[in-house]
């Protein structure tokens, strides 16, 4: 649900690799290719978000937000 909203509201796809823990294997990954002992791969992925809805519904939801975090910041 979270990685759709995402979607949405970014006006992009977004892609979720199998292994849903990365910052490990990222790290491990990126020094073997600076090492020169791997080169550079993408993970396999799980699925992807498209967005589900229109741009302009999109940005209607970012000023929701916009306020709405204001409203809060009013109070603190």
């Amino acid at each position: 649900l979270l990685m759709q909203f995402q979607s949405d509201v970014l006006q992009a796809e977004i892609n979720r690799p199998q292994h849903t823990e990365m910052t490990a294997l990222g790290a491990a990954r990126a020094a073997l290719i600076g090492l020169a002992r791997a080169a550079p791969s993408r993970p396999a992925l799980d699925r992807s978000f498209r967005p589900s809805i229109t741009a302009l519904q999109a940005g209607t939801l970012v000023k929701e937000w916009q306020r709405a975090a204001e409203l809060v910041n009013q109070h603190y």
